[in-house]
Order: structure tokens, then sequence, then C-alpha cells
């Protein structure tokens, strides 16, 4: 090789080196917490129905998140599964169904397992049902949810 290819390649080289320390350096665009909440309760809805397929059609603990997330260590899912991203806190369980028959759920449709602690600034919510669908709520469905699903506060 003659030394004007070796200066080619070697400004190619730091070009590209140049180049890729600066596309690494850039932040990654911080993702829609809605789109992750929904994302989260997606998940936990597959593996909740998948548990309850493989024990008789009973659900898994919903004391808490932690002993949720104990139920389906078999999935490996993390907690972080179990956090909403917009409020930083744990999702909550309906306790009144942890380990109940999916048979004894008498409307599963509007029926919350879990649900996001806090409502946005619009007012919505995702709430994941017995039926294994998650969806956001507003104000006026999630008062009508808590009654059907005999959430207190």
């Amino acid at each position: 090789m003659n030394k004007k290819s070796m200066l080619y390649l070697s400004t190619a080289a730091f070009v590209i080196t140049v180049l890729l320390v600066v596309i690494f350096s850039i932040p990654p665009k911080v993702a829609n917490p809605r789109l992750l909440t929904r994302a989260n309760m997606e998940a936990i809805a597959y593996f909740m129905s998948d548990y309850a397929s493989t024990h008789n059609d009973t659900l898994p603990s919903l004391e808490s998140g932690e002993l949720l997330q104990s139920s389906l260590t078999d999935y490996h899912l993390n907690m972080a599964y179990f956090i909403d991203p917009a409020s930083k806190r744990q999702y909550t369980c309906n306790q009144h169904y942890s380990r109940a028959r999916l048979r004894d759920i008498r409307n599963r449709r509007d029926t919350a397992l879990m649900y996001q602690s806090h409502a946005t600034q619009d007012g919505k919510r995702y709430v994941l049902f017995a039926t294994f669908d998650q969806r956001e709520v507003t104000a006026a469905e999630w008062a009508n949810i808590k009654i059907v699903s005999r959430i207190d506060h």
C-alpha cells in the first residue's frame, strides 16, 4: 500500500470513529409512558392468562405486585413490569380476586384485576380486566369499574 492509500484509510477510520461516538452519545428518546404502561399491562395480562390456564382457571396471588411477580416467576418478568412509568409507583392489584377462580367472577369484562394507582392528568388510567384485556378508561368509567370490582378506595 502506498502512502496515499494509507492516508485515505486512516482518515476514513477516523471519520467513522467520530460518527460512532456522536451517534452513541446521543441519549435515546424517552418512550411515551402511556405506551409503556400499555405494554407492561399487556405482558402481565398474557402471563396471568397463561398462569390461569395452567392452574385450573385460578388467578395468581393479587395481594401485591411482589406476590403477583412471585406467582409469575416461571415467566421471568422483572419488577419493572409492575411499576407504572408515569407515576413510578406499583400498579395496584385488586386483592379481592387474589387466587379466585375465573368462573366465580360474575362480570369479568368489567372486573379490574390490576390498575394504575393514579389517573393521568386527563383523568384516565389503564386497567387490566378479568378477561385479560386491558384498556385505558375515563374517570366516569373508572367509577363504575370500582363498584363492579369491589374496590373501596
